[in-house]
């Protein structure tokens, strides 16, 4: 990504930085994986002991992405926003 790009993209987030106030609860709690999962689990209304199957592939479904994103992030080596605009806490 260019400094051209990243610098667009800044300017985003800092758009959209006052609806985050709202949502902030919403972002805590997504803020990990089991949060996360959880979340969008309780969105779909699966529930472990009901959806066992699904539950599991919902699982796998997150540590795979998890190595996903490890591995690209490793490939693109992209700054993380707070880095480059310090004015931004994420």
């Amino acid at each position: 990504m260019t400094r051209p790009q990243l610098n667009a993209q800044m300017l985003q987030i800092l758009d959209l930085a006052p609806e985050r106030e709202e949502r902030f609860a919403e972002i805590i709690d997504q803020d990990d994986a089991d949060g996360a999962i959880n979340y969008w689990l309780g969105m779909l209304e699966i529930h472990p002991a009901r959806h066992p199957a699904t539950y599991l592939m919902c699982e796998w479904r997150g540590r795979i992405g998890e190595h996903v994103v490890m591995c690209l992030k490793g490939y693109f080596r992209s700054p993380r926003p707070s880095q480059l605009c310090p004015a931004l806490i994420l």
